[in-house]
């Protein structure tokens, strides 16, 4: 039970974390001169995108093979 805890408690941390990188990547990096704020949607989207594939090929390693 109290690993079930301590996990719940570094989840909800990590979320915090998360939330402020993406105060931060929105709201404090300068706007790119030919893009505009266009160019900043990047900053979530690629990293979110590259976690998603690695959390599906984890998946497949780990599911059993019958």
């Amino acid at each position: 039970m109290k690993m079930l805890r301590v996990g719940r408690w570094i989840s909800w941390f990590g979320l915090a974390l998360l939330a402020g990188v993406y105060v931060r990547a929105l709201a404090y990096t300068p706007v790119e001169a030919s893009q505009g704020l266009a160019q900043k949607i990047f900053y979530l989207h690629v990293p979110a995108a590259i976690w998603a594939e690695t959390a599906m090929v984890l998946v497949g390693l780990r599911a059993p093979s019958r």
